[in-house]
């Protein structure tokens, strides 16, 4: 985020969200899996800090695990920004259900 911009100055507000995710990338024909915590949420994408440096532009698959349930979600992404081991990723390619499952979660989150 620059220097001095609110949550609010985007097209979609973000929510402040902590919970454990895992990256997976494909790093010269291997999966990579590389694990972190996510900062904050939006309908399009996510804040996160990550155990390393992802390039931007990476392609990516967010594994995570819904609070208080047993449910591991899969989202494709791109990370499109990154400071050290902070990073944002971009949803891509959302099934209608995973748009609304990421809504009903912004929606319980406080802004």
């Amino acid at each position: 985020m620059r220097s001095g911009a609110s949550y609010r100055s985007r097209t979609f507000d973000r929510h402040r969200f902590d919970i454990r995710v895992k990256i997976v990338i494909n790093h010269y024909g291997r999966h990579r899996i590389i694990h972190g915590r996510t900062r904050d949420l939006s309908f399009t994408g996510m804040g996160v800090v990550l155990s390393r440096e992802v390039a931007s532009g990476t392609p990516c698959i967010i594994l995570l695990k819904l609070p208080k349930t047993e449910i591991e979600v899969q989202l494709p992404a791109v990370v499109t920004q990154g400071k050290g081991f902070r990073c944002g990723v971009e949803f891509q390619r959302l099934t209608g259900e995973q748009k609304l499952l990421i809504q009903k979660i912004c929606k319980a989150l406080p802004a």
